[in-house]
């Protein structure tokens, strides 16, 4: 475990990682090994995925011009107290409409939504369990008391779905949701928690607001009905204790945006000869297994050693930034 921790105080400013702010009091909370995460600390180490995706896209563009293919995959890691900021105080039509606009979410070929990327893409999300619409504990800082990941995979099946436009199969029978070209996956270290209904309602807010099929379609009550998303919960590693369901979350965004299973959903839907239903359950149990194997047998073990890198990161960055 790090030892560095006693050269800081808790009000000490280590590091502004693109706009990811981290003090002496967080990175105590990573180096507590018995220390719940908080939003920062998720935030942080969300910034640091996305910025590795970027170096990486970067790299692969390159080669794909080479190659002269195209295709491409856009990824976006959302800060958790934004998510919360959006559920539940970001409820006028001019304000939703201005948020959408300024976030890079993916863009779904042929959809509404803001121009991340037109191969598709995927959403991570990091869920507590006061990010529900109904509740009011947001109003107190780092009040929640579970963390989850939801994963929202942009334009799996799109062409699939076109192809099959005249299949008079009940869509609603899928294994995995498609609405609006949209599935929505759940991970969840503590099997039957309360977030499967945050993740609900932000799915449902995502759905609504930013891949709407229309303008009017936008602005429908938030309590209609209408193409009301199906959030599918994944099979996931379950943590041994009360304290490291944040860690859970770090450690499946990490593992998953580095699987190549995460990026097929996307940009190679567009090749699938077969049903889209059934290719997309063998990725779903593609990302189980990738899940799976990168926490290994012994999840405490696990996230012992993520806690430990994403302090080593910190001080790396800080030392870094201050040389």
């Amino acid at each position: 475990m790090p030892t560095n921790m006693h050269y800081f105080k808790e009000s000490d400013l280590i590091i502004n990682y693109h706009d990811a702010v981290i003090y002496g009091s967080d990175l105590k909370l990573l180096e507590n090994r018995t220390e719940w995460l908080n939003d920062s600390c998720i935030h942080f180490f969300f910034v640091l995925l996305q910025q590795r995706h970027r170096e990486q896209e970067q790299e692969r563009e390159c080669e794909r011009e080479q190659k002269e293919t195209s295709s491409s995959s856009s990824f976006l890691f959302m800060d958790p107290s934004v998510v919360s900021y959006w559920m539940h105080q970001c409820t006028d039509q001019d304000d939703i409409e201005d948020f959408v606009n300024n976030t890079n979410f993916p863009k779904s070929k042929g959809r509404n939504g803001n121009g991340g990327g037109g191969g598709g893409g995927v959403i991570f999300i990091a869920v507590n369990d006061d990010m529900t619409l109904s509740s009011n504990g947001w109003q107190i800082p780092n009040s929640g008391s579970h963390w989850s990941l939801l994963l929202i995979i942009v334009g799996c099946g799109d062409d699939n779905k076109n192809k099959n436009n005249n299949n008079d199969e009940d869509e609603n029978d899928s294994e995995v949701s498609h609405i609006s070209s949209l599935c929505f996956l759940h991970f969840d270290s503590i099997r039957n928690s309360r977030n499967i209904r945050a993740a609900n309602d932000i799915a449902k807010k995502i759905l609504l607001h930013v891949y709407s099929d229309d303008n009017n379609k936008r602005k429908r009550d938030s309590d209609s009905n209408h193409d009301k998303p199906k959030v599918i919960q994944v099979e996931t590693p379950q943590q041994r204790n009360g304290y490291d369901c944040g860690v859970h979350v770090l450690g499946a965004a990490k593992i998953l945006s580095s699987s190549s299973t995460t990026t097929s959903l996307t940009i190679n839907s567009n090749n699938d000869n077969n049903n889209s239903d059934s290719m997309n359950s063998v990725r779903l149990n593609s990302l189980e297994e990738s899940l799976q194997q990168g926490v290994g047998n012994n999840s405490f073990d696990f996230c012992s050693k993520l806690r430990d890198e994403i302090s080593s990161e910190i001080l790396l960055l800080s030392s870094s930034a201050s040389s």
